[in-house]
Parts: structure tokens; sequence; C-alpha cells
């Protein structure tokens, strides 16, 4: 049998109905970009990050005024990423080039990050979603495991180096249940590590190095040293500060990771690309008054499945993508927020007592004379 040409005439036939259905979506203008609403979209958090500057100014020294400013930050970085995630999906105007520089002007200029960067990992992670030797957004060794192949120092093919499952790792996993959303607070600071970590490095050719770079430089000139270092009086109100603005982007690593962190981790060989996606993903049930928050993201199956759709259409193609698998037998999981929340709860204490379990058993017994 050709293994370029292995489908049986029922995976055959769901293939020729998904592309189908793209073509259904393409023609419907579902894939049409809305600039206007990005538009109003940074808006709106561009006035959150202009409050949020007024107020620290107001009194830097306020213990409250330092609360509320460093909370509307992390939440206007927290609409600024659904932007960016949108513009390195090409979906906020279409056009390649432009939305790069989108991206970068959002994720640099604003946030100190690498939109390249996401772009490199993201598309990884798109292409083999939950597979622990592939995508980049699942390898958390030594903080989480997701899975219990992550006991076998397994090699990441996306980072070109073996993740040593060390005595520390077994430590931090076992508890991961318990520190998942208090390690979640640090998740800017990985963010900023790993775009700075991927533009320097000067081996590999980067798209836009020296733009990006510039952009992060403006970026800790205006948060780090002007903010920061010229108003707020003491070294621990400006540590206070920083950790706050970062650890309010929070909820936004753990929308994130809800849609995959429960889902099936064990690769199926010759899967077709819609199975992948169903079987490794989830969307998250939330009303249109909060579709802010999530920024799309809560119709993660429609986005796996349709990666350059723009939000925009996403809650009107939901209903479209959950009749389409009925009609084919697939399995369509959403569930609401806190029981996606529960779920991923669930999933982690399991690898958390798996781990526990390998450690007990893996120890000297003592034989009592």
């Amino acid at each position: 049998m050709d293994p370029l040409n292995n489908e049986s005439p029922s995976t055959s036939r769901l293939a020729q109905r998904y592309r189908q259905l793209d073509q259904d979506l393409r023609s419907a203008g579902f894939y049409k970009p809305d600039l206007f609403f990005y538009c109003r979209n940074f808006a709106f958090f561009f006035c959150i990050w202009i409050f949020s500057i007024y107020v620290l100014l107001r009194s830097p020294g306020n213990i409250s005024n330092i609360c509320v400013s460093a909370f509307t930050m992390g939440l206007f970085w927290h609409g600024l990423s659904f932007i960016t995630h949108d513009a390195g999906h090409n979906s906020v105007s279409g056009v390649r080039s432009v939305d790069y520089v989108i991206g970068i002007f959002l994720a640099s200029f604003f946030g100190g990050l690498s939109v390249s960067w996401w772009k490199d990992t993201h598309n990884t992670h798109h292409v083999v979603t939950n597979d622990p030797e592939n995508d980049p957004d699942i390898q958390h060794i030594p903080f989480f495991a997701i899975s219990p192949k992550f006991f076998d120092s397994l090699y990441s093919n996306y980072h070109k180096r073996v993740m040593v499952f060390t005595w520390m790792s077994r430590l931090l996993v076992s508890v991961q249940h318990y520190s998942f959303i208090p390690i979640l607070t640090f998740g800017r600071f990985n963010l900023q590590v790993s775009s700075l970590s991927y533009l320097l490095n000067f081996g590999e050719r980067r798209e836009h190095r020296c733009l990006e770079l510039f952009g992060i430089f403006v970026y800790f000139y205006w948060y780090a040293y002007w903010l920061i270092g010229c108003h707020i009086p003491s070294v621990h109100l400006q540590l206070l500060y920083l950790y706050l603005s970062y650890a309010s982007t929070a909820l936004l690593h753990l929308q994130i990771t809800l849609s995959h962190f429960a889902m099936s981790t064990t690769p199926v060989k010759d899967e077709l690309f819609i199975h992948t996606c169903l079987r490794t993903t989830m969307n998250i049930d939330c009303p249109e008054y909060l579709d802010w928050v999530h920024g799309g993201l809560q119709f993660q199956v429609e986005h796996h499945l349709f990666p350059r759709l723009p939000r925009v259409h996403l809650r009107k193609v939901a209903p479209l993508v959950r009749s389409f698998c009925e009609d084919n037998g697939l399995v369509y999981y959403s569930f609401g927020f806190l029981s996606s929340n529960v779920l991923v709860y669930e999933a982690l204490r399991a690898v958390a007592r798996k781990v526990t379990l390998n450690w007990m058993s893996s120890e000297p017994t003592v034989k009592v004379n």
C-alpha cells in the first residue's frame, strides 16, 4: 500500500467533507477579515493602558493605586495578546506582511515579546497538538507534565534537547495540581525569557530580529525604566507592581491551557487532521458578553480546524462545526469554564499520582529482622 495514500474509503469521504465544509465557510464570507473589529478592540484596550498609567502617576506611592494600575496593565496585555494571536494567524488584515508588522507593534513595543518566537512555537502546536515529543505548548518540564510519557525523559523535537525528568521534576510534578495556578502567575516572565532567547540566538535566522529587539528595548524603557523606575518611590513597591501586573495575566495563561491539558496526549499514526483536532482540543462554553475575556480561544475546536478563520466569526461558525461533527459521528468536546478547570485539575492530579507511585515503588524496600 502506498504510505502517502493509505486512507480508507470512509476516512477519504470524511476528509472530502471536511474540505467541503472549509469551502462552504469561505463562500459564506467567514474568512473575510474585519479590520474595524480589531481597531475597536485595540482602541478599547489602549484606553485601559492609558487609564493604568494615569492611576499610577496620580499617586505612585499609594498601595491602592499601585494595585489598580498593575491589574489594569495586566488586563491591557491580556486583550492585546488575543489581537497579536490573530495577527500571527494572518486573520487581522489577511495580508501576511501587514499582520506581521501589526503583531510586532503590539507584542514587542507594548508587551516586550517576540511574535516571531510565538509564530514558531504556535505553528508547531497547531500541526502536532498535544504530542509530548513535538508540541512545545505542553513541554513544561520540570514544572508540569500532562502525560506520564514525560517520566521517560523524552527528546523534544522542537527544542532539540532531552527533557530530563530529574528528582526536581518528580517533586514539582507530584504537586502540580496544587501549584498550577500559582505558577501561572509567573507565565509572562517565561514568555519574555523565551522571546529573548529566541531572538538572541544568532546562529539561526530570525525574521525581523532587529525590529523586534528594538521594540522590546522600547517596552523595557517605558515600562521598566520610565513607569516603574522613575515614578514608584521604593524598590519593594517597584517589585510589587512588577509582580502584580505580570501575575494579572494568569487568566490568559489559564485560558490557553484549558482547551488542551485535559485532552488526549497519545499520538495516533496516520490520523486525519480533523480527528487530531477533535481528539486533542475542547471548547469552553461562555456567554457572548464574555467573549472579550476568552479572546475567541474558547472556540478552540473551530480555531484548530480552521486556524486562519478570524475570531469575530467563530461564534457563528461553531454551530455549523458542531452539526458537521454530529452528522459524521465525531465527538465534539465542549465544557463550561468551571467544568473545564475541574477536568484540567483532575488530569494534572492523575499524572501527579502516577509520578508519586513510581517514586515510591523505586525506593528500596527496608527489611525488618
